[in-house]
């Protein structure tokens, strides 16, 4: 039996035989001998470490949850790091593994089109036309009259016939064939990958986005209003961005637009976007068939954690519009936070920093909580994120946040929990206060719904509040 086997008979266990989750997550449960099978399954496909409760909690855990903290997590990452190649190492109880990863680029490919769909509409409504001069002879005066070449021609009679120099309108410019080049490999990618089998077959939400970019482009090509050009990129069709062709292209229009022949300066946006796309590579997808691996509690409680640091990133940055800077570790011991300045103070929160007995960090043991909050290089907050429902298993969170708070000698701490009790307060009390020191809980339940939003927005406004207030505390040290 595998891991996905095992799981599936603890769902009919629940599901048909009606055995109570209490019941089922006993580690007892499976030594009974009617059951003693899952033991010897689960034996054999856990990970290192990993209990009996808690592989029955991941599997019982609600699929929205994951679906939601997920597609956050990789929008929010999406849209606050610093570059393509920045990656968040999430360091989870069975391997370590980078964001973004299939789902996150596929949010990017749409982040993709979806500014080419802006520079497309500021490029169409002033097209860059060139003006090339035309020899032309005739009755009709048309252009500029060549008087030399007229009288030569005309050999002292008066002319019937004029030498001409008049000028053309030609759409068939270097930069708006690129124009079209770029809508088509936005097109006939969507397409070839909406009809790619995967080994891991795309999910709803990849298909989404798949199908939105293919409708709307291909509505786009259908009336796209100058035939010249589409009949200039032809001879580019089946070229991709990378290809040496399309890079001299590229180099050309940087020239024209260097010495002025271009006006509409969008078309240099189009530049760095194609090489956006490069960068990009349009094999990514099919390359890459694997999503971040979720099979674990200890995955989803990684995902968890993730998803508040940036969620506490974001809000600071837009809800309060700081000049937030995000730091991502590239391989698992590099440090990772994003920091702000406020009223002259630098305020930086770390993402999984390991605090040394060697350096006096630590007093006793070396401890690495979620998140660690710096004013100035003073410690003046913990915070930990326990991806807990019951009241019952929240005693092993708290007692590992007071032992934080003893050994790092701070006086102030929080869990995130997905549930609290006190929803007027969204705290399960007040603050629990020993020789001055504070623990707060602050909800942050992973569920899409309004009151779920609005309840995550209230708890980060308190935990904005709580940071900020203690800026008073480091003047005094």
């Amino acid at each position: 039996m595998n891991r996905q086997e095992l799981a599936n008979e603890i769902l009919q266990l629940k599901y048909e035989k009606e055995i109570d989750e209490k019941i089922l997550i006993r580690p007892e449960f499976i030594l009974q001998s009617e059951y003693r099978y899952l033991d010897d399954a689960f034996q054999k496909v856990k990970h290192s470490g990993e209990k009996w409760h808690q592989f029955v909690r991941f599997i019982l855990a609600p699929k929205e949850e994951w679906k939601y903290m997920y597609e956050r997590l990789a929008y929010l990452l999406k849209i606050h790091r610093n570059s393509l190649n920045d990656y968040f190492v999430l360091k989870s109880g069975t391997e370590s593994n980078s964001m973004p990863d299939r789902m996150t680029d596929f949010i990017r490919f749409h982040g993709l089109y979806e500014e080419f769909a802006r520079i497309y509409s500021k490029i169409i409504r002033q097209m860059q036309v060139d003006h090339p001069s035309i020899d032309y002879t005739g009755k009709i005066i048309r252009g500029k009259i060549n008087w030399k070449e007229t009288l030569f021609r005309s050999k002292d009679k008066f002319p019937l016939n004029f030498e001409m120099t008049t000028w053309s309108r030609d759409f068939s410019t270097p930069e708006n064939i690129l124009l079209f080049l770029s809508l088509n490999w936005l097109n006939k990618e969507s397409t070839k990958i909406i009809n790619t089998a995967f080994s891991e077959p795309l999910h709803s939400d990849e298909i989404q986005i798949l199908q939105n970019v293919e409708s709307s482009t291909n509505q786009l090509i259908r009336n796209f209003p100058y035939q010249a050009i589409i009949q200039s990129s032809k001879q580019f069709s089946k070229l991709l961005p990378k290809d040496n062709e399309i890079s001299q292209l590229m180099e050309y229009v940087k020239f024209r637009a260097k010495h002025g022949d271009i006006r509409n300066k969008t078309y240099l946006e189009l530049l760095e976007w194609i090489r956006k796309i490069k960068e990009l590579s349009m094999e990514f997808l099919t390359g890459n068939p694997t999503r971040f691996h979720i099979d674990s509690l200890s995955d989803l409680d990684t995902v968890y954690e993730a998803w508040i640091f940036l969620e506490l990133l974001d809000f600071c940055k837009f809800k309060k519009h700081l000049d937030v800077t995000l730091t991502l570790g590239k391989v698992k011991n590099d440090p990772t936070f994003f920091e702000f300045v406020f009223d002259g103070h630098v305020i930086r929160m770390n993402y999984e920093k390991q605090f040394q007995t060697d350096n006096k960090e630590a007093w006793i043991l070396k401890h690495t909580p979620d998140f660690s909050v710096f004013c100035d290089d003073i410690l003046i907050g913990i915070f930990d994120a326990k991806n807990y429902s019951k009241e019952s298993e929240k005693a092993t969170g708290i007692n590992k946040m007071l032992s934080y708070l003893v050994n790092l000698d701070s006086n102030y701490g929080a869990l995130f929990f997905p549930k609290i009790q006190n929803q007027d307060a969204y705290v399960l009390k007040n603050a629990s206060h020993h020789n001055e020191l504070t623990l707060v809980h602050y909800q942050m339940n992973p569920i899409e719904s309004p009151n779920n939003i609005q309840i995550k927005y209230d708890s980060l406004e308190m935990v904005f509040s709580a940071i900020i207030g203690r800026i008073q505390i480091t003047k005094n040290m």
